[in-house]
């Protein structure tokens, strides 16, 4: 399992860096993904 915190754009996409994509060895490829979330901080609109 690897933890990372990352941001999620007003449409819903997310970016992983490519550092942790690389150590769950799919750096460069397609993958599908079991994410376990919760919400860290949610601006103000």
């Amino acid at each position: 399992m690897v933890t990372t915190t990352v941001e999620m754009d007003e449409k819903g996409r997310i970016v992983i860096p490519q550092a942790v994509r690389k150590s769950l060895g799919v750096d460069g490829e397609n993958a599908i993904l079991e994410l376990e979330v919760s919400v860290v901080e949610q601006p103000d609109e």
